[in-house]
């Protein structure tokens, strides 16, 4: 294992590049992953790493994640979401913290396709209770929804 290769060309401007030629689907779908957050990310000021502000992240979720979350229009439900991620407290998702979601929405696919448990993403071993529970109702959906999933349906 080493370092990720590249053509040495730099990346797109707003994106990290085409994956290299001949890449594999795990490959292609890190690429899209990552993409997805940059398209709608901004910097929140002069020399900030982009993040998603609260509007973002819900145009991303109903967007992109509306097939694997319940109610990516609803905005208690994201804002619930928004709250468990924004780790640092500053209003805004980082990369870092987009990763948990997509982490937790990662171990949702493992249980439904394998039947293995989902592990709880870290943001929600460090959030306050307060916040878990504001996202019980958003939880409650999930569980319902894993339980009702068969393994192996072919999702």
């Amino acid at each position: 294992m080493g370092q990720s290769q590249s053509s040495g060309a730099p990346p797109a401007p707003g994106g990290c590049g085409a994956p290299p030629a001949g890449a594999s689907p795990l490959e292609q779908g890190l690429h899209t992953v990552v993409d997805a957050f940059y398209s709608y990310a901004a910097a929140p000021g002069p020399g900030q790493p982009p993040s998603l502000s609260p509007g973002a992240f819900q145009q991303l979720l109903r967007h992109e994640l509306s097939r694997q979350l319940t109610d990516t229009g609803a905005s208690e439900a994201v804002t619930a979401l928004f709250a468990l991620l924004d780790a640092n407290g500053d209003r805004r998702i980082s990369f870092d913290e987009y990763w948990q979601l997509v982490a937790w929405i990662c171990q949702v696919i493992r249980h439904r396709r394998y039947g293995e448990a989902p592990a709880a993403p870290a943001a929600i071993a460090t959030t306050a209770a307060t916040a878990a529970a504001a996202i019980a109702d958003a939880a409650a959906t999930a569980s319902t929804e894993m339980a009702s999933a068969q393994p192996g349906d072919g999702e």
